[in-house]
């Protein structure tokens, strides 16, 4: 399986714009413009996504729908990728979706940084860069009841 794991794009801040909770953070005009270049990117590159899952809060949400208008995926919201669920109920979603080919996940840190580790097999301590908007790109073969992976690429959006 080739995973890729997206960190939703730049969003706006509580208080911002009457802005009243962290569920209800849209994107702002800088993330509106990542997404749409990574979107853009993984078309340039001719990615097929079977699915594209991302959490259901609303600056995850619209960095979903900003990628898929340029691939023409079909988006899935999943509880388990939202800000309250951590490590274990990503790789659950991981785990639901292993018979497809490709997978694209949109969430939220630190989970993904921790996900990113876990699949490679590094230590939790090891720190990478994973900026909002950056993507991770992972080939995933399953061994009985474990992943083992490979980090193909990390991109954070001035890469792209």
């Amino acid at each position: 399986m080739k995973l890729y794991i997206i960190r939703h794009a730049t969003a706006k801040d509580v208080g911002e714009d009457n802005i009243l909770t962290d569920e209800a953070r849209p994107l702002s005009s800088i993330g509106e413009t990542e997404a749409d270049k990574l979107g853009a990117y993984l078309k340039s590159k001719s990615v097929h996504l079977d699915m594209l899952a991302h959490s259901p809060l609303l600056r995850t949400t619209q960095t979903a729908e900003h990628i898929a208008k340029h691939l023409g995926c079909s988006l899935k919201p999943v509880e388990k990728l939202s800000t309250e669920h951590g490590v274990r109920s990503c790789l659950d979603v991981i785990d639901d979706h292993k018979f497809i080919s490709s997978l694209a996940i949109v969430g939220h840190q630190p989970t993904l940084t921790k996900v990113i580790l876990t699949l490679i097999g590094a230590d939790q301590r090891a720190g990478i860069k994973f900026t909002k908007g950056a993507m991770a790109v992972l080939h995933l073969e399953r061994l009985s009841s474990t992943w083992s992976a490979q980090l193909v690429s990390l991109l954070s959006p001035s890469d792209i």
